[in-house]
Protein backbone atom coordinates (compact mmCIF):
# COMPACT_ATOMS: atom_id res chain seq x y z
CA UNK A 1 0.00 0.00 0.00
CA UNK A 2 2.77 2.20 0.69
CA UNK A 3 4.40 2.14 -2.48
CA UNK A 4 1.30 2.63 -4.02
CA UNK A 5 0.72 6.08 -2.16
CA UNK A 6 4.58 6.75 -3.45
CA UNK A 7 3.98 5.83 -6.84
CA UNK A 8 0.65 7.67 -7.16
CA UNK A 9 2.61 10.85 -5.11
CA UNK A 10 5.10 10.44 -8.15
CA UNK A 11 2.81 10.22 -10.85
CA UNK A 12 0.69 13.17 -9.47
CA UNK A 13 3.94 15.25 -9.06
CA UNK A 14 4.93 14.11 -12.63
CA UNK A 15 1.53 15.46 -13.97
CA UNK A 16 2.11 18.59 -11.82
CA UNK A 17 5.52 19.28 -13.11
CA UNK A 18 4.40 19.03 -17.04
CA UNK A 19 1.57 22.07 -16.49
CA UNK A 20 2.65 25.50 -17.76
CA UNK A 21 2.25 27.20 -14.28
CA UNK A 22 4.95 25.29 -12.80
CA UNK A 23 7.67 27.59 -11.90
CA UNK A 24 10.68 25.62 -13.04
CA UNK A 25 9.28 25.96 -16.75
CA UNK A 26 7.21 29.20 -16.25
CA UNK A 27 9.15 32.27 -14.30
CA UNK A 28 5.99 34.25 -13.94
CA UNK A 29 5.13 32.16 -10.99
CA UNK A 30 6.75 32.32 -7.83
CA UNK A 31 6.34 30.01 -4.83
CA UNK A 32 5.79 30.76 -1.35
CA UNK A 33 7.06 27.98 0.79
CA UNK A 34 5.77 27.22 4.76
CA UNK A 35 8.11 27.25 7.21
CA UNK A 36 6.79 23.76 8.17
CA UNK A 37 5.63 20.79 7.09
CA UNK A 38 1.69 19.92 7.76
CA UNK A 39 1.52 17.05 10.51
CA UNK A 40 -2.34 16.01 10.66
CA UNK A 41 -4.18 13.02 12.02
CA UNK A 42 -7.04 12.06 9.08
CA UNK A 43 -10.56 11.94 9.48
CA UNK A 44 -10.63 7.87 9.62
CA UNK A 45 -11.67 6.50 13.20
CA UNK A 46 -8.36 4.44 13.23
CA UNK A 47 -5.00 6.35 13.92
CA UNK A 48 -3.24 7.80 10.47
CA UNK A 49 -1.76 11.05 9.75
CA UNK A 50 -0.73 12.96 6.86
CA UNK A 51 2.78 14.80 6.98
CA UNK A 52 3.00 17.55 4.25
CA UNK A 53 5.36 19.90 2.91
CA UNK A 54 3.65 22.40 0.69
CA UNK A 55 4.05 25.48 -1.29
CA UNK A 56 1.87 28.00 -3.10
CA UNK A 57 2.21 29.28 -6.12
CA UNK A 58 1.30 32.86 -7.55
CA UNK A 59 2.20 35.61 -10.33
CA UNK A 60 5.56 36.47 -9.56
CA UNK A 61 5.12 40.80 -9.79
CA UNK A 62 2.40 40.22 -7.35
CA UNK A 63 4.33 41.72 -4.11
CA UNK A 64 2.01 42.68 -2.18
CA UNK A 65 0.56 39.07 -2.38
CA UNK A 66 4.03 37.97 -1.03
CA UNK A 67 4.19 40.13 1.64
CA UNK A 68 0.21 38.92 2.01
CA UNK A 69 1.23 35.40 2.37
CA UNK A 70 4.24 35.75 4.43
CA UNK A 71 2.27 37.78 6.61
CA UNK A 72 -1.12 36.00 7.37
CA UNK A 73 0.36 32.53 7.16
CA UNK A 74 -0.68 31.27 10.82
CA UNK A 75 -3.84 32.03 9.35
CA UNK A 76 -3.17 30.04 6.15
CA UNK A 77 -1.77 26.96 8.06
CA UNK A 78 -5.25 26.90 9.97
CA UNK A 79 -7.13 26.62 6.55
CA UNK A 80 -4.63 23.88 5.34
CA UNK A 81 -4.49 22.07 8.64
CA UNK A 82 -8.56 21.87 8.39
CA UNK A 83 -9.15 20.80 4.85
CA UNK A 84 -6.58 17.84 5.89
CA UNK A 85 -8.27 16.75 8.58
CA UNK A 86 -11.40 16.53 6.90
CA UNK A 87 -9.80 13.70 4.40
CA UNK A 88 -9.85 10.08 5.35
CA UNK A 89 -6.73 7.81 4.10
CA UNK A 90 -7.88 6.60 1.32
CA UNK A 91 -9.04 9.96 0.02
CA UNK A 92 -5.97 11.26 0.55
CA UNK A 93 -4.27 8.54 -0.94
CA UNK A 94 -5.95 8.78 -4.39
CA UNK A 95 -4.95 10.72 -7.31
CA UNK A 96 -8.37 12.25 -7.23
CA UNK A 97 -8.67 13.21 -3.70
CA UNK A 98 -5.18 14.66 -4.02
CA UNK A 99 -6.51 16.92 -6.73
CA UNK A 100 -9.58 17.70 -4.72
CA UNK A 101 -7.48 18.47 -1.41
CA UNK A 102 -5.50 21.22 -3.65
CA UNK A 103 -8.43 22.57 -4.97
CA UNK A 104 -10.12 22.96 -1.88
CA UNK A 105 -7.05 24.32 -0.21
CA UNK A 106 -6.74 27.07 -3.52
CA UNK A 107 -10.21 28.03 -3.17
CA UNK A 108 -9.76 28.50 0.85
CA UNK A 109 -6.94 30.62 1.00
CA UNK A 110 -8.27 32.69 -1.96
CA UNK A 111 -11.67 33.16 -0.30
CA UNK A 112 -9.57 35.50 2.86
CA UNK A 113 -6.57 36.91 0.79
CA UNK A 114 -7.47 40.79 -0.56
CA UNK A 115 -3.90 41.34 -2.80
CA UNK A 116 -4.30 38.42 -5.46
CA UNK A 117 -4.96 35.24 -5.61
CA UNK A 118 -3.07 32.02 -5.44
CA UNK A 119 -2.56 29.86 -8.78
CA UNK A 120 -1.62 26.50 -7.50
CA UNK A 121 -0.87 24.42 -4.63
CA UNK A 122 2.28 22.37 -4.73
CA UNK A 123 2.52 18.85 -2.74
CA UNK A 124 6.17 19.10 -2.49
CA UNK A 125 6.62 15.87 -0.23
CA UNK A 126 3.07 13.78 0.93
CA UNK A 127 3.66 10.94 3.49
CA UNK A 128 0.21 8.90 4.90
CA UNK A 129 0.99 7.01 7.47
Amino acid sequence: MKNKIIFQTFVLFFLVTCTTNNPRKNPQIETFHFSDDFKVNTADQDTFFINIELSLGFEKSNKALSNELRKREPQLRIIINLALASKTKEEASSMKGQLELRETIKTSINSILTNGKISEVYFDELTIN
